[in-house]
C-alpha cells in the first residue's frame, strides 16, 4: 500500500496536468464572443472609378486602383471615344459663302498615375492629389470631299487636385481639377488612298483638366 499510493498519485497528477494543457490549448465550445479580428473593419484594397465627363462625348473613361497604403494608390486607366461624325462650317471674308466639311473623329488614351490623400484615407473622405502620365491618340477621317485623314499621337501629363467622399464604406464620389499638358508630336495627313500628303510637327499644348469620378472601393 505504501508503494501503490505514491505511484498512483504521480500517475493521476501527470494525467491531470496533460488534460489541463489540452483544455487550455483548445477554444471553449461554449464561448459566444467573436474573435478580435472578426469585428475589425478591413481597409479597402482596390478601387474602380468611372469618369462621367466623357459620356458627354459618347465615350468612356475608367480607372482601376490598387491601394499600396491607406493613403497612397497606383492606378491604370484609359479613355475611349469611338469614331463618330461631326461637321464644321467655314465662312469666307465677305461672309457670303459658307463651306461645310463633315468628318469622323475618335480619341483614345491610356495613363498611369498615383492618388495621394493629403487628408483622410482612400477609404474615407478627404483632400487628394493625382499626378498621372499617359499617351493619347486622336484621329480624324473622311474629312471633306477629298476624304482626308489625320492622326496625332502624343505623350501627355496632368496634375489634378480635389476632394472625395466615401458613402456607406464603398461608394466613392470625387471632384477636382488641374492642368493637362500634351507634348509636341508629328501630325500626319493622308489622302483617301492612304498616301501621306502632309507631315507637320505640332506645338506643345496645355489646358485645364477636370476630374469627376464615381467609383467603388472594396
Amino acid at each position: 500500500m505504501k508503494t501503490f499510493l505514491p505511484t498512483a498519485l504521480i500517475t493521476i497528477t501527470l494525467v491531470t496536468i496533460g488534460l489541463g494543457q489540452i483544455v487550455l490549448a483548445s477554444p471553449s465550445a461554449s464561448s459566444t464572443y467573436p474573435s478580435s479580428t472578426s469585428v475589425e473593419t478591413a481597409s479597402p484594397s482596390f478601387g474602380v472609378n468611372v469618369d462621367p465627363i466623357w459620356l458627354i462625348e459618347g465615350g468612356l473613361g475608367a480607372k482601376i486602383e490598387y491601394f499600396i497604403t491607406d493613403s497612397v494608390s497606383i492606378g491604370l486607366g484609359g479613355i475611349v471615344i469611338p469614331s463618330h461624325s461631326n461637321q464644321t462650317s467655314n465662312s469666307k471674308n465677305d461672309s457670303t459663302t459658307t463651306v461645310s466639311n463633315s468628318y469622323k473623329w475618335e480619341h483614345n488614351e491610356v495613363f498611369i498615375g498615383t492618388n495621394i490623400m493629403l487628408t483622410g484615407t482612400l477609404g474615407s473622405r478627404g483632400l487628394y492629389i493625382n499626378p498621372a502620365l499617359g499617351y493619347q491618340t486622336t484621329k480624324i477621317s473622311d474629312f471633306g470631299s477629298d476624304k482626308l485623314s489625320g492622326e496625332l499621337s502624343s505623350p501627355a501629363a496632368r496634375l489634378t487636385m480635389g476632394y472625395q467622399w466615401v458613402i456607406a464604406q464603398h461608394l466613392r464620389l470625387a471632384a477636382g481639377g488641374g492642368f493637362n499638358v500634351v507634348s509636341s508630336s508629328n501630325v500626319v495627313v493622308k489622302d483617301n488612298s492612304g498616301k501621306e500628303v502632309l507631315s507637320q510637327k505640332s506645338s506643345e499644348a496645355g489646358g485645364l483638366a477636370l476630374d469627376l469620378q464615381i467609383g467603388y472601393v472594396f
